[in-house]
């Protein structure tokens, strides 16, 4: 790592490492990953950090979302005030976590690297020339470490790594040696993986298909790199939702309350009882989701079907609040009300058979 450090430094100096454009943009990406760190800080503060009022500062998010709460961010951070304020709150917030880890409800911040970076932001910056507009092409290569490293790994086989060790110390031609190790690994064939015992595996897999092996369409693999990408934030944070990312706030009996008050909304002298057991159940089955666990489950169930209605974007994250939010925006937008949504024409429906 040192030898590419040197390596790097040399590339600046001669102006061969980064584009003109990217030197000018480098100090405004900083902020940009800076405010992304800050803002997944702030969204996984426990209610008890919450209330005790940590990061003042960040007041003003409103629940926008992420894209336009990280853009307001990492504009803030350009301002002196706002910086000193930011790094005197954070290393408030890191005293009072150091004694008490619950602050926060996930644990793979990298809280003093954040601290590093954010002191960072107003360090004096080197400034680099160059001349140069877009990257020169390099051929894609594999070097002589990584073919040796993975020959020394053995095929796979009994035997595999001797075979491959004698076969090497000969006098053989690049093509014999090529259909040696054709014959030594086998085609298509996938060296097993030796999971330790105290390790755990989790699978990511996609809920919907990705277009077929031989695809090489750009705009799906674009598509599919999106996806995955926020499938993994689904599993890293604890997102919620099937066809949305929700970073829930909602308790489950808030989320009880406010299907209660879409149902009552269509006829308000149903009875608690006549709701739980008999409309809530049918409208659960009727959004095939039969095995609901929780209202929240549910809830969340009615707000992707309006989401998706509306052909509100899916690559956000967003909570409960903000997603409402958006409906109302693009109901507004569209001069819609909420009563023509299919999913509310459908609670009328279930209602109806019990108040005619």
């Amino acid at each position: 790592w040192e030898d590419a450090a040197k390596r790097i430094g040399e590339l600046l100096e001669n102006g061969q490492y980064d584009t003109n454009v990217e030197l000018v943009e480098a100090p405004g990406f900083e902020r940009e990953k800076m405010a992304q760190s800050i803002w997944y800080l702030y969204h996984d503060l426990s209610d008890e950090a919450k209330a005790m009022g940590f990061f003042p500062s960040l007041s003003e998010i409103r629940s926008n979302g992420f894209t336009e709460e990280t853009a307001w961010l990492a504009e803030q951070l350009r301002q002196p005030e706002f910086l000193a304020a930011m790094k005197e709150e954070y290393r408030g917030f890191m005293i009072a976590h150091d004694a008490d880890h619950s602050l926060l409800r996930f644990h793979y911040h990298k809280l003093d690297g954040i601290e590093k970076r954010l002191n960072e932001l107003d360090a004096p910056l080197r400034e680099y020339q160059t001349d140069m507009m877009q990257m020169p092409l390099v051929r894609q290569f594999i070097t002589d470490d990584e073919v040796n490293a993975d020959l020394t790994r053995g095929s796979g086989f009994a035997g595999g790594k001797g075979r491959i060790y004698e076969y090497w110390q000969e006098n053989h031609s690049v093509k014999d040696k090529a259909e040696f190790l054709k014959h030594e690994y086998g085609t298509g064939h996938q060296r097993k993986i030796e999971i330790p015992e105290d390790v755990t595996v989790y699978e990511i897999a996609p809920r919907y298909h990705l277009g077929g092996v031989l695809g090489f369409d750009a705009k799906q693999s674009k598509k599919n790199l999106k996806l995955g990408y926020y499938d993994m934030k689904r599993f890293l944070y604890g997102l919620e939702g099937i066809h949305y990312y929700f970073d829930c706030q909602m308790t489950e009996e808030q989320c009880y309350e406010e299907i209660v008050r879409k149902i009552r909304e269509q006829n308000g002298e149903l009875s608690l009882r006549t709701i739980n057991e008999r409309i809530i159940p049918q409208i659960a089955e009727k959004v095939k989701n039969k095995k609901m666990s929780t209202y929240r489950e549910l809830y969340i169930k009615l707000l992707e079907l309006s989401g998706k209605e509306l052909k509100i974007t899916k690559y956000n994250i967003y909570t409960e609040q903000e997603f409402l939010t958006k409906i109302r925006e693009v109901l507004e937008r569209e001069n819609k009300t909420e009563q023509e949504l299919e999913i509310v024409q459908s609670i009328r429906e279930i209602v109806k058979k019990y108040t005619e």
